[in-house]
């Protein structure tokens, strides 16, 4: 476990250094105080990634050009410094060039407030928890998810342009494909995982519903029928309508956590995730 850990330009923090107790451990203060934070910062020295947000940019503290966590994980010494330029992790003093070894030592289960928006929110809360949860199930989950968002941002920017080319919007095709078809798998695959603990949750909270199920529903094309879709197209219709393909088929590949009721078939109720 982790029994200490320190901050510097850490959101509200400059410098702070904690001690942490094998049982459980409160922190109490008032809002504003840095509560929240200091359970954030453990969270991103173990996973180097936010339960709160999607980037990392936001935690550094206003008028500072990078933070840094460190802290003892049972018998290693863990750290991490990030700025906009430059990442580096330390895994017992010595500079990790790959991440591997340094995110199998620790995992983060994170419940707060604002995890009912996985309910009521939009696909992007319910993508991000996927997310954080595969990064940590499966080790080919993280570069696939970043391979993935760098092609898309590439692309992006291109289409962004005065005058897109369509021949090098085209180029990134073969890594959207390939990372978007290992992302569906996998986030399938988590779906199918989740099923039975919903399941189980929900015959506690509501005893009345003996019979409910869990289905994953991705988008009605797949990612690479849409882009090859594209190439029948007019090459400048297609440079214009190749991102919203994409989007479209990367918001409807997420769960939604609403539980729709369908026809009563005797006194059996049926219902689904979509």
């Amino acid at each position: 476990m982790l029994t200490s850990l320190r901050l510097r330009n850490f959101r509200c923090f400059e410098g702070v250094s904690i001690d942490i107790g094998p049982a459980f451990n409160f922190f109490l203060g008032a809002n504003g105080e840095g509560k929240t934070t200091i359970l954030e910062a453990a969270c991103v020295l173990l996973r180097l990634q936010s339960q709160r947000s999607s980037s990392l940019a936001p935690v550094i503290q206003i008028g500072k050009k990078f933070f840094q966590v460190s802290g003892k994980f049972e018998e290693h010494e863990l750290e991490f410094r990030y700025s906009t330029l430059r990442r580096r992790v330390k895994f017992d003093e010595i500079e990790q060039r790959t991440l591997g070894e340094y995110l199998r030592i620790g995992r983060v289960v994170s419940l707060a407030n604002a995890d009912v928006e996985l309910v009521h929110g939009g696909s992007e809360a319910r993508r991000r928890y996927l997310d954080f949860l595969g990064a940590q199930i499966d080790g080919t989950y993280r570069p696939a998810l970043r391979a993935y968002e760098r092609a898309l941002r590439a692309r992006n920017a291109l289409l962004k342009s005065p005058v897109p080319r369509a021949r090098e919007v085209v180029a990134y095709n073969v890594p959207l494909i390939e990372h978007g078809r290992v992302l569906l798998r996998l986030r399938i695959e988590l779906a199918r995982m989740l099923a039975p603990w919903r399941h189980g949750l929900t015959s506690a909270l509501a005893p009345v519903v003996k019979n409910s199920s869990s289905d994953f529903f991705p988008a009605p094309a797949t990612i690479s029928g849409a882009i090859s879709s594209g190439r029948t197209a007019n090459q400048s219709v297609y440079v214009r309508q190749l991102s919203v393909h994409i989007a479209t088929i990367w918001n409807c590949s997420s769960i939604i956590y609403r539980r729709h009721s369908l026809p009563r078939k005797g006194n059996r109720e049926q219902s689904r995730w979509q």
